[in-house]
């Protein structure tokens, strides 16, 4: 066994013990984009690529979350690749803002490729103050004079691919920071690790089946385990669905033209109690690759 493939056997064994409740935006979209929850994917496809998605959870529920997620992602040479992101989350009065960046290293191993990345940014959270319901005229929310803080984020990934699979790790809030506004409240960022894989099953010369999960969760508090399948047409169309543990199911469809440009939109519905307060989640994600290929030494699986 060669020491490169000894290290990422460790490293996947090793990560999800590195990382008490969930605080990060949860996507259902993982296989439009991997590098969502990966900086270890930046570059993957060869070219430059944009994506644009906008998650509306919860529709008809008052102070309901909605996210929105831009991202820039480029291979600078057949080793090296750059990936940016920007990051919008609304919830009631609270409102969050992350921009990070970062770099991944790529190494070719056996019949695929090995990546690791490391991404750093800045959070800052707000306050709306004007949007505050408060029952009691006391509350000592309406008396802050700090409606806004800003945090250091760091994020690690390690993913390795093939032509026919890939299989990743990420931790989220690797050095955690503290934030606080009021006594009540007050917190610390905690870890979130995800543990992810996918593959393409081909059933006859135009359709094939694209299965992928993803387990995230945070360490003696959190586990989300999610799965997601679908049937593509031609390398073109897909049709598909999935679920995840909390009770969330979801049914998905995407079109890609030209190779460069994708729309994918998902519908999700909650199976359980939360399924009667609120008209379910809309997701919407656009993606366009651009530029010359950068990167071709190996042809890999590219979610």
């Amino acid at each position: 066994m060669s020491w490169k493939l000894k290290t990422s056997l460790l490293i996947f064994l090793f990560l999800p013990f590195l990382a008490s409740g969930q605080q990060l935006t949860s996507t259902s979209l993982m296989g439009q984009n991997l590098f969502d929850i990966n900086p270890a994917a930046a570059g993957m496809y060869g070219r430059s690529a944009i994506t644009i998605r906008h998650r509306a959870q919860w529709g008809g529920f008052e102070g309901a979350p909605s996210w929105s997620f831009l991202s820039f992602h480029t291979p600078i040479n057949q080793q090296l690749a750059f990936g940016f992101r920007v990051h919008q989350e609304e919830v009631a009065a609270f409102k969050s803002l992350n921009a990070s960046g970062g770099l991944a290293w790529k190494t070719p191993l056996r019949k695929g490729q090995l990546a690791f990345a490391l991404e750093a940014g800045i959070q800052r959270l707000e306050i709306d103050q004007n949007a505050l319901i408060a029952r009691d005229g006391n509350d000592s929310w309406l008396f802050t004079n700090q409606n806004n803080q800003s945090l250091f984020n760091m994020q690690f990934g390690v993913l390795y691919r093939s032509k026919k699979a890939f299989l990743g790790a990420s931790v989220q809030q690797l050095v955690p920071s503290s934030w606080g506004f009021i006594d009540d409240a007050e917190g610390t960022q905690v870890m979130h690790v995800h543990v992810h894989g996918g593959t393409k099953i081909p059933l006859n010369a135009r359709l094939e089946l694209r299965p992928n999960v993803n387990l995230r969760f945070v360490p003696e508090s959190f586990f989300h385990p999610e799965a997601q399948i679908g049937l593509n047409l031609d390398q073109r169309f897909t049709l598909g669905g999935g679920y995840r543990w909390s009770g969330d199911a979801y049914a998905m469809a995407e079109v890609q033209i030209k190779k460069s440009y994708r729309l994918a939109y998902l519908y999700e519905m909650s199976t359980g109690p939360m399924a009667a307060l609120h008209n379910g989640t809309h997701e919407l994600f656009i993606g366009i690759l651009f530029g010359k290929l950068k990167s071709s030494s190996i042809k890999s699986f590219t979610p």
